[in-house]
Protein backbone atom coordinates (compact mmCIF):
# COMPACT_ATOMS: atom_id res chain seq x y z
CA UNK A 1 0.00 0.00 0.00
CA UNK A 2 2.53 2.36 1.17
CA UNK A 3 4.64 1.71 -2.25
CA UNK A 4 1.44 1.91 -4.20
CA UNK A 5 1.06 5.80 -2.71
CA UNK A 6 4.41 6.82 -3.43
CA UNK A 7 4.26 5.54 -6.73
CA UNK A 8 1.14 7.89 -7.13
CA UNK A 9 3.49 10.50 -5.78
CA UNK A 10 6.50 10.23 -8.36
CA UNK A 11 3.92 9.62 -11.53
CA UNK A 12 2.25 13.27 -10.19
CA UNK A 13 5.80 14.83 -10.00
CA UNK A 14 6.92 13.75 -13.64
CA UNK A 15 3.57 14.81 -15.02
CA UNK A 16 3.49 18.17 -13.23
CA UNK A 17 6.99 18.59 -14.54
CA UNK A 18 6.30 17.87 -18.49
CA UNK A 19 3.77 20.18 -17.74
CA UNK A 20 5.87 22.68 -16.91
CA UNK A 21 8.14 21.81 -19.48
CA UNK A 22 5.51 21.90 -22.19
CA UNK A 23 4.41 25.42 -21.20
CA UNK A 24 7.60 26.57 -21.08
CA UNK A 25 8.72 25.12 -24.62
CA UNK A 26 4.95 27.02 -25.53
CA UNK A 27 5.31 29.98 -24.58
CA UNK A 28 5.03 32.28 -27.14
CA UNK A 29 7.94 34.67 -28.13
CA UNK A 30 7.11 38.79 -28.02
CA UNK A 31 8.22 42.04 -29.31
CA UNK A 32 6.90 45.28 -27.80
CA UNK A 33 7.84 48.38 -30.36
CA UNK A 34 7.65 52.18 -29.29
CA UNK A 35 5.52 54.53 -31.58
CA UNK A 36 6.12 58.26 -31.53
CA UNK A 37 7.07 61.60 -33.58
CA UNK A 38 4.69 64.13 -35.32
CA UNK A 39 3.16 67.13 -33.88
CA UNK A 40 0.67 68.79 -32.39
CA UNK A 41 0.09 71.67 -34.63
CA UNK A 42 1.56 71.45 -38.05
CA UNK A 43 1.21 73.39 -40.97
CA UNK A 44 0.21 72.76 -44.65
CA UNK A 45 3.14 71.51 -46.12
CA UNK A 46 4.83 70.61 -43.73
CA UNK A 47 6.78 66.78 -43.10
CA UNK A 48 5.87 64.92 -39.87
CA UNK A 49 8.44 62.04 -39.25
CA UNK A 50 7.81 59.11 -37.08
CA UNK A 51 9.71 56.72 -35.31
CA UNK A 52 9.76 53.57 -34.74
CA UNK A 53 12.16 51.52 -32.07
CA UNK A 54 11.84 48.75 -30.14
CA UNK A 55 11.56 47.65 -26.52
CA UNK A 56 11.92 44.10 -26.82
CA UNK A 57 12.35 41.43 -28.56
CA UNK A 58 12.40 37.71 -28.07
CA UNK A 59 13.49 37.30 -31.94
CA UNK A 60 11.20 37.89 -35.02
CA UNK A 61 12.14 36.46 -37.99
CA UNK A 62 9.88 38.57 -40.46
CA UNK A 63 6.50 40.61 -40.40
CA UNK A 64 5.38 44.46 -41.72
CA UNK A 65 5.33 47.80 -40.01
CA UNK A 66 1.73 49.24 -41.55
CA UNK A 67 1.52 52.85 -41.16
CA UNK A 68 -2.13 53.70 -42.01
CA UNK A 69 -2.06 58.04 -42.57
CA UNK A 70 -5.60 59.79 -42.26
CA UNK A 71 -6.62 61.38 -45.83
CA UNK A 72 -4.84 64.63 -45.52
CA UNK A 73 -1.55 62.74 -45.57
CA UNK A 74 0.54 61.79 -48.18
CA UNK A 75 3.58 59.52 -48.16
CA UNK A 76 7.19 61.10 -48.48
CA UNK A 77 9.96 58.64 -47.44
CA UNK A 78 10.90 55.91 -45.00
CA UNK A 79 14.62 54.69 -43.43
CA UNK A 80 14.85 50.92 -41.91
CA UNK A 81 17.59 50.46 -39.82
CA UNK A 82 19.13 54.16 -41.09
CA UNK A 83 18.99 53.17 -44.70
CA UNK A 84 16.64 54.42 -47.35
CA UNK A 85 13.93 52.54 -47.72
CA UNK A 86 10.65 52.35 -49.89
CA UNK A 87 7.37 51.86 -47.99
CA UNK A 88 4.89 49.93 -50.32
CA UNK A 89 0.69 50.81 -50.64
CA UNK A 90 -1.89 48.30 -49.64
CA UNK A 91 -4.24 48.39 -52.30
CA UNK A 92 -6.41 45.66 -51.16
CA UNK A 93 -6.55 43.50 -47.75
CA UNK A 94 -7.62 44.64 -44.54
CA UNK A 95 -4.30 47.15 -44.56
CA UNK A 96 -5.67 48.61 -47.31
CA UNK A 97 -4.80 52.37 -47.36
CA UNK A 98 -1.48 51.79 -45.86
CA UNK A 99 2.30 51.99 -46.08
CA UNK A 100 3.80 48.69 -45.26
CA UNK A 101 7.80 48.34 -44.06
CA UNK A 102 8.83 44.65 -44.62
CA UNK A 103 10.60 42.71 -41.86
CA UNK A 104 12.85 40.02 -43.26
CA UNK A 105 15.35 37.86 -41.88
CA UNK A 106 18.36 39.56 -40.99
CA UNK A 107 21.86 37.67 -39.74
CA UNK A 108 20.85 38.89 -36.02
CA UNK A 109 16.83 38.36 -36.79
CA UNK A 110 16.40 41.89 -35.42
CA UNK A 111 17.70 41.04 -31.49
CA UNK A 112 18.90 44.56 -31.32
CA UNK A 113 16.85 46.82 -29.82
CA UNK A 114 17.60 50.56 -31.30
CA UNK A 115 15.26 53.56 -30.58
CA UNK A 116 15.22 54.31 -33.81
CA UNK A 117 14.69 51.13 -35.66
CA UNK A 118 12.76 52.19 -39.21
CA UNK A 119 11.23 55.64 -39.52
CA UNK A 120 8.17 56.85 -42.00
CA UNK A 121 7.59 60.44 -43.13
CA UNK A 122 4.27 61.89 -44.32
CA UNK A 123 3.39 65.60 -45.86
CA UNK A 124 0.29 67.53 -44.70
CA UNK A 125 -2.28 68.16 -47.65
CA UNK A 126 -5.05 69.64 -45.67
CA UNK A 127 -6.41 71.42 -42.52
CA UNK A 128 -8.07 69.35 -39.74
CA UNK A 129 -7.07 66.33 -37.98
CA UNK A 130 -4.44 64.08 -38.66
CA UNK A 131 -3.79 60.57 -37.68
CA UNK A 132 -1.13 57.88 -38.16
CA UNK A 133 -1.72 54.13 -36.97
CA UNK A 134 0.99 51.46 -36.48
CA UNK A 135 -0.13 48.33 -37.13
CA UNK A 136 2.21 45.35 -35.97
CA UNK A 137 1.25 42.75 -38.90
CA UNK A 138 2.20 38.66 -39.16
CA UNK A 139 5.31 39.36 -37.34
CA UNK A 140 6.76 35.47 -37.43
CA UNK A 141 9.75 33.26 -35.42
CA UNK A 142 11.19 30.54 -37.04
CA UNK A 143 11.07 27.67 -34.68
CA UNK A 144 7.70 28.70 -32.81
CA UNK A 145 4.85 30.58 -35.02
CA UNK A 146 3.22 33.54 -34.54
CA UNK A 147 4.88 36.94 -32.76
CA UNK A 148 3.05 38.33 -30.06
CA UNK A 149 3.42 42.66 -31.18
CA UNK A 150 2.53 45.25 -28.78
CA UNK A 151 3.05 49.00 -29.02
CA UNK A 152 3.86 51.07 -25.90
CA UNK A 153 2.50 54.32 -25.57
CA UNK A 154 -0.53 54.42 -28.54
CA UNK A 155 -0.49 52.66 -31.23
CA UNK A 156 -2.22 55.87 -33.25
CA UNK A 157 -0.61 59.44 -33.12
CA UNK A 158 -2.91 62.66 -33.79
CA UNK A 159 -2.49 65.95 -33.62
CA UNK A 160 -4.32 69.04 -35.39
CA UNK A 161 -3.04 70.89 -38.92
CA UNK A 162 -2.98 75.00 -38.28
CA UNK A 163 -5.31 76.82 -39.65
CA UNK A 164 -3.53 79.17 -42.43
CA UNK A 165 -3.92 82.97 -42.31
CA UNK A 166 -5.40 84.55 -45.02
CA UNK A 167 -3.51 83.82 -48.77
CA UNK A 168 -2.37 86.88 -50.27
CA UNK A 169 -2.46 86.70 -54.17
CA UNK A 170 1.21 87.22 -56.27
CA UNK A 171 0.00 87.71 -59.67
CA UNK A 172 -0.71 91.04 -60.58
CA UNK A 173 -0.65 91.26 -63.84
CA UNK A 174 -1.68 88.90 -66.98
CA UNK A 175 0.13 88.31 -70.34
CA UNK A 176 -1.73 89.33 -73.49
CA UNK A 177 -3.24 86.79 -75.68
CA UNK A 178 -3.29 86.48 -78.90
CA UNK A 179 -6.38 85.52 -80.73
CA UNK A 180 -5.97 81.70 -82.70
CA UNK A 181 -3.12 81.48 -80.36
CA UNK A 182 -2.67 78.82 -77.77
CA UNK A 183 -2.21 80.90 -74.14
CA UNK A 184 -0.72 79.77 -70.67
CA UNK A 185 -0.51 81.79 -67.60
CA UNK A 186 -0.75 80.57 -63.73
CA UNK A 187 -1.66 82.17 -60.57
CA UNK A 188 -0.35 81.98 -57.54
CA UNK A 189 0.01 83.40 -53.47
CA UNK A 190 2.84 84.17 -51.77
CA UNK A 191 2.73 80.94 -50.19
CA UNK A 192 1.46 77.90 -49.93
CA UNK A 193 0.30 77.94 -54.10
CA UNK A 194 0.07 73.99 -54.19
CA UNK A 195 -2.39 74.16 -52.15
CA UNK A 196 -4.20 76.90 -53.24
CA UNK A 197 -7.85 75.94 -55.01
CA UNK A 198 -9.25 79.17 -57.55
CA UNK A 199 -12.25 80.48 -58.35
CA UNK A 200 -12.97 83.66 -60.25
CA UNK A 201 -16.23 85.93 -61.78
CA UNK A 202 -16.76 88.09 -64.70
CA UNK A 203 -16.01 87.34 -68.55
CA UNK A 204 -13.54 85.17 -70.11
CA UNK A 205 -12.64 85.35 -73.81
CA UNK A 206 -14.43 82.36 -75.64
CA UNK A 207 -11.67 79.49 -75.65
CA UNK A 208 -10.16 80.48 -72.41
CA UNK A 209 -10.89 78.97 -69.05
CA UNK A 210 -8.97 78.91 -65.54
CA UNK A 211 -9.17 76.00 -63.82
CA UNK A 212 -9.20 75.14 -60.01
CA UNK A 213 -5.37 75.13 -59.87
CA UNK A 214 -4.91 78.77 -60.88
CA UNK A 215 -4.19 77.65 -64.98
CA UNK A 216 -5.64 80.23 -67.83
CA UNK A 217 -5.67 77.88 -70.69
CA UNK A 218 -6.91 77.53 -73.77
CA UNK A 219 -7.03 79.38 -77.48
CA UNK A 220 -8.53 82.63 -77.50
CA UNK A 221 -11.37 83.02 -80.24
CA UNK A 222 -12.45 86.64 -79.73
CA UNK A 223 -9.67 89.88 -79.16
CA UNK A 224 -10.57 92.67 -76.62
CA UNK A 225 -10.50 93.39 -73.09
CA UNK A 226 -12.08 91.41 -70.42
CA UNK A 227 -11.54 91.62 -66.47
CA UNK A 228 -11.85 88.56 -63.91
CA UNK A 229 -11.87 88.76 -60.55
CA UNK A 230 -10.13 86.28 -58.93
CA UNK A 231 -9.88 84.62 -55.30
CA UNK A 232 -7.59 81.83 -54.01
CA UNK A 233 -8.94 79.32 -50.96
CA UNK A 234 -6.03 78.13 -49.08
CA UNK A 235 -6.93 75.53 -46.33
CA UNK A 236 -10.70 76.88 -46.37
CA UNK A 237 -9.02 80.50 -45.90
CA UNK A 238 -10.23 83.02 -48.83
CA UNK A 239 -8.13 85.55 -50.31
CA UNK A 240 -9.34 89.18 -50.93
CA UNK A 241 -10.47 89.38 -54.36
CA UNK A 242 -8.15 90.37 -57.24
CA UNK A 243 -9.44 92.25 -60.38
CA UNK A 244 -6.76 90.76 -63.19
CA UNK A 245 -6.73 92.55 -66.77
CA UNK A 246 -6.64 90.40 -70.11
CA UNK A 247 -6.43 91.59 -73.32
CA UNK A 248 -6.71 89.59 -76.53
CA UNK A 249 -4.81 91.12 -79.30
CA UNK A 250 -5.03 90.66 -83.15
CA UNK A 251 -2.45 88.08 -84.58
CA UNK A 252 0.87 90.69 -84.99
CA UNK A 253 1.95 91.24 -88.39
CA UNK A 254 5.24 93.20 -87.35
CA UNK A 255 7.62 93.32 -84.82
CA UNK A 256 6.38 95.81 -81.56
CA UNK A 257 7.69 97.11 -78.58
CA UNK A 258 6.78 96.81 -74.80
CA UNK A 259 5.24 99.98 -73.50
CA UNK A 260 8.29 99.86 -71.35
CA UNK A 261 11.37 99.12 -73.48
CA UNK A 262 14.27 101.18 -73.61
CA UNK A 263 14.99 100.27 -77.35
CA UNK A 264 13.84 102.12 -80.53
CA UNK A 265 12.55 99.99 -83.91
CA UNK A 266 13.09 101.98 -87.22
CA UNK A 267 13.37 100.87 -90.93
CA UNK A 268 16.53 102.51 -92.78
CA UNK A 269 16.32 101.85 -96.68
CA UNK A 270 13.50 99.09 -96.13
CA UNK A 271 15.80 97.33 -93.61
CA UNK A 272 14.62 97.00 -90.48
CA UNK A 273 16.38 98.11 -87.47
CA UNK A 274 16.40 96.77 -83.63
CA UNK A 275 18.62 99.99 -81.59
CA UNK A 276 19.34 101.66 -78.60
CA UNK A 277 20.68 97.86 -77.20
CA UNK A 278 23.45 97.93 -75.19
CA UNK A 279 26.51 95.26 -74.89
CA UNK A 280 25.86 92.38 -72.83
CA UNK A 281 22.26 92.08 -73.38
CA UNK A 282 21.09 88.89 -73.28
CA UNK A 283 18.23 87.33 -75.65
CA UNK A 284 15.89 86.98 -72.53
CA UNK A 285 16.67 90.56 -71.86
CA UNK A 286 16.38 91.39 -75.53
CA UNK A 287 12.73 89.78 -75.56
CA UNK A 288 11.60 91.24 -72.59
CA UNK A 289 11.31 94.46 -74.85
CA UNK A 290 9.67 92.72 -77.39
CA UNK A 291 5.73 91.99 -77.39
CA UNK A 292 4.64 88.36 -78.40
CA UNK A 293 7.66 87.02 -77.28
CA UNK A 294 6.65 83.85 -78.42
CA UNK A 295 6.35 84.29 -81.64
CA UNK A 296 9.60 85.94 -82.06
CA UNK A 297 13.10 83.81 -82.83
CA UNK A 298 16.54 85.33 -82.48
CA UNK A 299 19.12 84.45 -85.21
CA UNK A 300 22.68 84.83 -85.99
CA UNK A 301 24.03 87.11 -88.70
CA UNK A 302 23.39 85.34 -91.36
CA UNK A 303 20.18 83.93 -90.56
CA UNK A 304 20.61 80.50 -90.73
CA UNK A 305 21.51 79.67 -86.88
CA UNK A 306 19.05 80.20 -84.00
CA UNK A 307 19.83 81.38 -81.36
CA UNK A 308 18.02 79.80 -78.12
CA UNK A 309 19.88 79.73 -75.13
CA UNK A 310 17.82 82.69 -72.36
CA UNK A 311 21.27 84.02 -71.31
CA UNK A 312 23.37 84.13 -74.64
CA UNK A 313 24.66 87.25 -75.65
CA UNK A 314 22.67 89.48 -78.64
CA UNK A 315 25.46 90.88 -80.82
CA UNK A 316 24.98 93.56 -83.81
CA UNK A 317 23.87 92.00 -87.01
CA UNK A 318 21.85 89.42 -85.34
CA UNK A 319 18.08 89.07 -86.59
CA UNK A 320 15.20 89.03 -84.76
CA UNK A 321 12.26 87.85 -86.57
CA UNK A 322 8.53 87.53 -86.17
CA UNK A 323 7.21 84.33 -87.14
CA UNK A 324 4.08 82.59 -88.21
CA UNK A 325 5.14 79.20 -87.79
CA UNK A 326 7.86 78.75 -90.59
CA UNK A 327 6.96 82.07 -92.17
CA UNK A 328 8.96 85.04 -91.38
CA UNK A 329 6.51 87.89 -90.95
CA UNK A 330 8.95 90.62 -89.99
CA UNK A 331 12.44 90.99 -89.17
CA UNK A 332 15.19 93.67 -87.88
CA UNK A 333 18.63 93.93 -87.49
CA UNK A 334 20.10 94.29 -83.96
CA UNK A 335 22.14 97.49 -83.57
CA UNK A 336 24.40 97.13 -80.08
CA UNK A 337 26.18 100.55 -79.93
CA UNK A 338 29.60 100.18 -80.40
CA UNK A 339 29.97 96.49 -81.11
CA UNK A 340 31.20 96.17 -84.53
CA UNK A 341 32.01 92.53 -84.39
CA UNK A 342 28.59 91.45 -83.15
CA UNK A 343 29.94 89.36 -80.01
CA UNK A 344 27.81 91.69 -77.76
CA UNK A 345 30.42 93.29 -76.38
CA UNK A 346 32.90 96.03 -76.54
CA UNK A 347 36.49 95.21 -77.10
CA UNK A 348 39.54 96.50 -78.69
CA UNK A 349 39.01 94.95 -82.30
CA UNK A 350 35.65 97.24 -81.99
CA UNK A 351 37.70 100.39 -82.07
CA UNK A 352 40.22 99.37 -84.24
CA UNK A 353 37.45 98.79 -86.96
CA UNK A 354 35.81 102.00 -86.30
CA UNK A 355 39.25 103.66 -86.75
CA UNK A 356 40.32 101.97 -89.78
CA UNK A 357 36.46 102.48 -91.25
CA UNK A 358 37.19 106.48 -90.75
CA UNK A 359 41.28 106.02 -92.38
CA UNK A 360 39.37 104.13 -95.53
CA UNK A 361 40.90 100.84 -94.57
CA UNK A 362 37.85 99.13 -93.82
CA UNK A 363 34.16 98.91 -94.71
CA UNK A 364 31.44 98.92 -92.29
CA UNK A 365 28.00 98.57 -93.64
CA UNK A 366 24.15 98.40 -92.37
CA UNK A 367 23.91 97.49 -88.58
CA UNK A 368 27.57 97.32 -88.13
CA UNK A 369 27.82 100.80 -89.73
CA UNK A 370 25.09 102.03 -87.31
CA UNK A 371 26.76 100.64 -83.98
CA UNK A 372 29.77 102.73 -85.20
CA UNK A 373 28.36 106.08 -85.25
CA UNK A 374 28.22 106.17 -81.29
CA UNK A 375 28.21 109.86 -81.48
CA UNK A 376 25.24 110.11 -84.13
CA UNK A 377 25.19 110.49 -87.79
CA UNK A 378 25.50 108.44 -90.65
CA UNK A 379 29.09 108.40 -90.85
CA UNK A 380 32.49 107.22 -89.02
CA UNK A 381 34.37 109.78 -87.09
CA UNK A 382 37.50 110.32 -84.88
CA UNK A 383 34.59 111.23 -82.10
CA UNK A 384 32.91 107.56 -82.90
CA UNK A 385 36.93 105.82 -82.44
CA UNK A 386 37.91 107.89 -79.62
CA UNK A 387 34.38 107.64 -77.19
CA UNK A 388 34.32 103.53 -78.08
CA UNK A 389 38.42 103.78 -77.14
CA UNK A 390 37.40 105.46 -73.86
CA UNK A 391 34.32 103.15 -73.13
CA UNK A 392 36.53 100.15 -73.65
CA UNK A 393 39.06 101.61 -71.10
CA UNK A 394 36.36 102.87 -68.39
CA UNK A 395 37.05 106.13 -68.72
CA UNK A 396 33.59 106.92 -70.60
CA UNK A 397 30.38 105.65 -70.76
CA UNK A 398 28.78 105.54 -74.74
CA UNK A 399 25.44 104.55 -73.12
CA UNK A 400 24.70 107.56 -71.07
Amino acid sequence: MRLKKLLSLLLAGILCALSLSTFAFAASPETVFTFSGGEASPGLGDTLTFTVGITKNDGINVGTLYFKPSDNLSYVSATMRGENAEAFLAVDGENKGSYGLLLLKGEDAYTDTPEAFCTITFRVDKVGEYSVQLIPFDFLNGREGPVTTSVSSSDTLTGIVKTPDKPEIQTKTLPDAVIGKEYSASLAVKELSDYAVWSYEGKLPRGLSLNERGELLGTPEETGDFVLTVTATVGGVASDPLPLSLKVREKPAKLELTEDSAYALSTDGGVGYLTQVPESTSRKALFSGLQNPDSIKLYDAEGLHEITGDEDLVGTGCRVRLMEGDRILDEALVVVLGDTNGNGTIDTLDYQRIRAAYLGNYELTEAYLKAACVSGGSSVGTLDYQRVRAHYLGNYNIYE
